[in-house]
């Protein structure tokens, strides 16, 4: 997904019409909202990726941790 800005400030300064630039804005504000809403998904998506991997650690750790095996250090 491109969320970059589609128009420069220098081609949204050289538009002859109020009505033109309203609707450079208006279409900047759909894009802007269209990212907004897939970076909120990905980062749902990452909220329920990083719960499994802290229980499956957590499971993991506790294991290693009662039969008194050092990991690392």
């Amino acid at each position: 997904m491109e969320c970059k800005p589609q128009v420069s400030k220098d081609t949204f300064t050289n538009l002859k019409t109020s009505d033109d630039k309203l609707h450079v804005l208006y279409d900047m504000q759909t894009v802007t909202m269209e990212c907004i809403e897939h970076v909120s998904k990905v980062v749902e998506k990452r909220k329920y990726f990083d719960k499994l991997s802290t229980v499956i650690g957590g499971v993991v750790g506790g294991i290693l941790g009662s039969l008194g095996i050092k990991v690392g250090t």
